[in-house]
């Protein structure tokens, strides 16, 4: 655990020096070298992490995904498109990859800066401080999903990038984006959300919309996941009982502070996009309780939004004490969250690949 909790440590301390935005342009281009630079720096060994581990770390997953690196490198192209699931894109990129080397890791390795690139690329264009959202990320336990979700993480890193494409109304790239998602997990379709949602202004009569939509959302819960099972192929059932207190404390937080800043956090199209995906997460994620787990899973594809609006949020905030107090706070629930995902994670204890493992 002392690996993991460096990291996110190390986050939590470049996060406190991170440059801010200001209305003065005369050193707005070193300063924004110097977010970059920051932002850079303080994921470092996060990433190190995730590219090195090695592939006993965690469940079954990493290792599936060290043998179907293998498998299907050696094997032609139309028997890609004769496996079990639709997602060929995904094994289409293992396929490429093998052309490229035979050395499994080098997926853990591509993945990994690929994934964690475009998160940082999304926190840097929409977060105030894009250290703190990387802090909140690592929090919630998307740090560790990527670990074990490795299409899914793919996937969500395609839709973080159509984000831009919604934000400035270019749908039809957008549709692509999300289109090549869905090769890699077929879940990314449920972005397609944020076309119905993502550029509404925050304002009392859509707030109100919103609330009808999530009264209609758990009306019709079965059917949505009979139609999702259908549309996946899977057969999930199983209702989730465990309750995330903390994951709700934070985004009731996020969603009632957004609401009474609603004018400030208007004048920025970043915001409003970033708030309505919170919202959308916000109702799938509550949906776990009353349908099934899958919706938690869902619900990743919005997460990023919570972590980038936050200290969107608290900039707004005065006096600049409260400010403190409520980033102190914010740090606090942040680590006690991530110490209960390194518990639950079942990535323990870490090894990098050059060291011998027990399993």
């Amino acid at each position: 655990m002392v690996s993991y909790f460096s990291a996110f440590a190390w986050v939590m301390l470049l996060s406190i020096f991170y440059p801010q935005n200001t209305a003065n342009r005369l050193n707005s281009k070193i300063k924004k070298r110097n977010q970059k630079l920051i932002l850079f720096i303080s994921i470092l060994p996060a990433l190190f992490l995730q590219m090195f581990r090695n592939k006993l770390v965690g469940l079954h997953d990493p290792r599936v995904y060290y043998a179907e690196f293998s498998v299907y490198r050696n094997h032609s192209w139309s028997y890609l498109f004769n496996v079990r699931t639709k997602e060929y894109g995904y094994y289409g990129f293992v396929k490429l990859l093998g052309y490229i080397t035979d050395w499994p890791q080098t997926l853990f390795i591509v993945t990994a800066v690929f994934v964690l690139a475009v998160v940082c690329w999304f926190f840097y264009k929409n977060s105030e401080n894009p250290c703190v959202a990387f802090l909140g990320y690592m929090a919630f336990g998307m740090y560790f999903f990527n670990w074990l979700g490795l299409r899914q993480a793919i996937a969500m890193s395609f839709c973080l990038i159509a984000t831009e494409m919604v934000k400035n109304k270019k749908y039809v790239k957008a549709v692509l984006l999300i289109a090549v998602a869905a090769t890699f997990h077929l879940s990314a379709l449920a972005f397609a959300l944020l076309f119905l949602f993502g550029t509404r202004k925050i304002d009392g009569k859509n707030f109100g919309i919103n609330i009808l939509f999530a009264l209609l959302f758990f009306a019709f819960l079965d059917p949505i996941l009979n139609f999702g099972n259908k549309l996946l192929g899977t057969d999930y059932e199983e209702v989730y009982f465990g309750v995330g207190y903390t994951v709700i404390a934070i985004y009731l937080a996020v969603l009632i502070s957004g609401y009474i800043f609603r004018k400030q956090l208007s004048e920025n199209k970043n915001n409003i996009l970033l708030y309505n995906m919170s919202f959308i997460g916000f109702v799938i994620y509550l949906s776990r309780f009353f349908g099934s787990q899958v919706f938690q899973r869902i619900s990743y594809y919005f997460y990023f939004a919570v972590f980038a609006l936050i200290p969107n949020i608290i900039k707004l905030i005065k006096p600049k004490e409260l400010r403190i107090i409520i980033y102190i706070v914010v740090f606090v629930a942040f680590s006690l969250l991530f110490y209960q995902r390194c518990q639950e994670s079942q990535l323990l204890p870490f090894y990098y690949f050059w060291q011998s493992a027990k399993v």
